[in-house]
């Protein structure tokens, strides 16, 4: 079963994505042999938003076979809200949806460079989130 269904076409409603990662402190907590329980128990996540307050884009990456759909996410308002929430959307266009197929998905994060290094973190870091474009029952 798919995170997410479209019909073929549809550019509507957008694609809200909400960008994690392990929270360095349940790892700790594991390490150090404790339990999930416990650790949910002192109100610990497993995975905590990626403050995305200095990042200079979220690209959305889509494919299945060997088509590749990319699009720039934006913020919803507030944006510094959204930013340091790791909330990001993206609203297809046409093309996007025009081939149905189960596609796997990914978003790429693109920060600012390090001793003149581009830096790009990938979410989810393992495996692909999955998004359904099923056939158009109607002509369009």
């Amino acid at each position: 079963m798919s995170d997410l269904t479209f019909n073929r076409h549809d550019t509507y409603p957008a694609i809200g994505l909400v960008l994690t990662q392990l929270n360095p402190l349940w790892l700790e907590g594991i390490a150090a042999g404790r339990t999930p329980a416990e650790l949910t128990a002192e109100g610990l996540a497993e995975k905590e938003p990626i403050d995305l307050t200095t990042a200079l884009k979220v690209t959305l990456i889509m494919k299945t076979g060997t088509t590749v759909v990319e699009g720039i996410c934006t913020y919803k308002a507030p944006e510094a809200t959204s930013k340091k929430a790791g909330k990001v959307e993206y609203l297809p266009i046409a093309g996007d949806t025009s081939l149905a197929g189960d596609y796997q998905a990914q978003a790429e994060i693109e920060w600012p460079e390090t001793g003149g290094q581009k830096r790009y973190e990938t979410v989810p870091s393992a495996g692909y989130g999955s998004i359904t474009i099923q056939p158009d029952l109607g002509s369009a």
